[in-house]
């Protein structure tokens, strides 16, 4: 039950969705930001505010995903004697669908559409939300669970920061798509991160089911729930009836998206989704904007935008995924400790790397020891023109920072908006 005053910490995208769905049940919201003022939809914002005055009352406070467990946010709460919690458990109260919530550190947006999609393709009403950037279905699960009918389900992506702050979050369905080397400059340790991420079914009991890689068995606890490893368990958990070899016709390509597929398959077979409409799914699956987007060809050569890639996991799986000679439009700043991982993925896979962003130097450090050809460019537009120049008929020009975006852009979005522009920019020069 949401009633009273609630303190929301920060004016961003959580925050402000975390204050609407309050407000929409009954509740009030006053929202806490730290910086200065500046254009937002909503009417009542503290700002240069840290931490509510000790003179108002609330009833809990909701954190966006941006506070560290170290903000004084979490003392005062503790000392009010209130709870403080963030924006999918307070997504996982409002609900009255039951929620399948989708984490790790690859693929789990696309793991969460396809999911969805496979559930709406067997004739349920399914919403995908959560954390799908750069996508039409970027809703934040608080909203998500107030505007859709209780016989929904809703297919949510999680992120270790959200799981960080939940108390009952108990989705029905909990996948872990894989857990790598991601966040660590948030985390203090990866065995830190991998127990963020394991959270999601930290809650979950018997009827509930929780999907797991094989991969990653031995760095998460034991699960309560019911338990499905991928690959090794899919046929136990779906029958033998689904055909996971003969992927011709797929929307989806590489090693790395068998196992997306399998682990959404399921999720959806869970629910009731029949083999047809599972089958069917992957053949009209249209995949997610930045995510191994294939922008066609200009004169022979492919190009694909794939600046969801912030990771060298992501980078190898991505690369890996294309098929004839490469040059790979890569770096940003890298946040995981993997520059020499980095370079030496670019130095096997593409045949020519164009580095960008702050950590391009050492990238291309670790790239030339391995044997590696490229050069450090000052933004995307020269990496692009560069990788332009060198193509011939057969080669893929690709998008794969394996970096995060922040420098030359504010995020993954507006960096593969800048690659989709200048690659369409390059179809009008050449038509």
């Amino acid at each position: 039950m949401i009633r009273g005053r609630y303190a929301v910490m920060g004016a961003g995208r959580a925050g402000l969705a975390s204050a609407q769905a309050i407000e929409s049940v009954g509740g009030t919201a006053i929202v806490f930001d730290e910086s200065d003022p500046r254009p937002v939809d909503w009417p009542d914002v503290r700002w240069n505010s840290g931490i509510p005055p000790d003179s108002e009352k609330f009833e809990a406070a909701i954190v966006s995903p941006g506070f560290r467990r170290d903000h004084p946010i979490y003392g005062w709460a503790r000392q009010k004697g209130i709870e403080l919690f963030g924006e999918i458990e307070l997504g996982y109260r409002l609900a009255q669908s039951p929620i399948i919530a989708v984490t790790g550190s690859n693929g789990k947006s696309t793991v969460t559409a396809l999911t969805a999609h496979m559930l709406k393709a067997g004739g349920l009403d399914a919403i995908p939300c959560g954390n799908l950037a750069g996508t039409d279905s970027d809703r934040p699960l608080p909203l998500a669970a107030i505007q859709v009918p209780s016989d929904s389900i809703l297919v949510a992506e999680v992120s270790s920061f959200q799981l960080e702050s939940i108390i009952d979050f108990r989705p029905k369905v909990s996948i872990v798509t894989n857990i790598g080397r991601e966040h660590l400059d948030r985390h203090a340790t990866f065995e830190e991160y991998a127990a963020a991420k394991a959270r999601v079914f930290e809650n979950q009991r018997e009827g509930d089911l929780a999907i797991l890689s094989e991969s990653d068995r031995e760095k998460l606890p034991e699960p309560k729930a019911q338990t499905c490893l991928t690959p090794k368990d899919v046929y136990k958990f779906i029958g033998k009836n689904i055909d996971f070899e003969h992927r011709n016709e797929w929307s989806l390509a590489g090693s790395h998206n068998l196992l997306n597929a399998m682990q959404a398959a399921v999720a959806a077979s869970f629910f009731g989704a029949a083999k047809q409409a599972i089958e069917e799914s992957l053949v009209s699956y249209p995949g997610l904007p930045h995510r191994m987007e294939d922008l066609g060809e200009i004169d022979g050569v492919r190009f694909v935008n794939n600046s969801m890639c912030t990771n060298a996991a992501a980078l190898e799986a991505s690369l890996s995924a294309l098929s004839g000679p490469l040059i790979a439009i890569a770096g940003g700043k890298e946040k995981n400790d993997e520059t020499d991982a980095i370079g030496r993925i670019l130095a096997q896979r593409a045949q020519l790397s164009l580095l960008i962003g702050q950590s391009a130097q050492e990238i291309f450090n670790s790239m030339a020891q391995n044997g590696g050809k490229g050069k450090v460019c000052d933004n995307i537009a020269q990496a692009f023109e560069q990788a332009v120049a060198a193509s011939v008929r057969g080669d893929t020009v690709v998008l794969a920072p394996g970096c995060a975006s922040f420098g030359e852009f504010t995020n993954f979005e507006e960096r593969g908006d800048r690659f989709k522009s200048l690659v369409q920019g390059l179809k009008e020069q050449r038509s």
